[in-house]
């Protein structure tokens, strides 16, 4: 990137023209500041070609229509929150959960990663996102590889 100079050419402006008045000098000081700007990026895109045809990521968001926004925003909001609610277990379903685990081993032993699928497929698809391998590793495993 070019962006040496810019400075002392700005401040060379600003002191050449510092007789006339605030506004006037803002004026000026702004459009040579664009066009010192305008030759920088021109001499990166002469070096680059392809920054030229680098896409937008971030648009700004238009402001013709804010109740649509609003309104899309707050219902992909409630459904977001209600597959949430969905995903999340009862008492009733970690009632079942702690006694199948407990049915399986005894509260002394320690479980492999094998036994924790197993005990997951007994439990069947509602409690799919419980018996994760990210959920069996979250827990300290021993020099074994078994969990408490």
């Amino acid at each position: 990137f070019v962006f040496m100079g810019w400075e002392s050419q700005l401040r060379s402006f600003v002191d050449e023209h510092a007789s006339k008045d605030a506004v006037d000098r803002e004026q000026q000081t702004l459009q040579h500041f664009t066009t010192v700007w305008a030759e920088i990026e021109r001499r990166e895109h002469e070096q680059e070609p392809t920054l030229a045809t680098i896409p937008r990521f971030y648009v700004k968001r238009s402001l013709e229509d804010p109740g649509l926004h609003n309104c899309v925003f707050g219902a992909a909001r409630s459904r977001v929150l209600r597959q949430r609610g969905l995903d999340l277990l009862g008492d009733e379903d970690l009632e079942t959960m702690w006694n199948t685990i407990f049915r399986t081993i005894s509260p002394e032993e320690r479980m492999n990663y094998e036994t924790f699928c197993n005990i997951g497929q007994e439990l069947g698809a509602s409690y799919k996102s419980v018996f994760t391998p990210q959920m069996f590793m979250k827990f300290a495993p021993d020099e074994f590889g078994k969990i408490a």
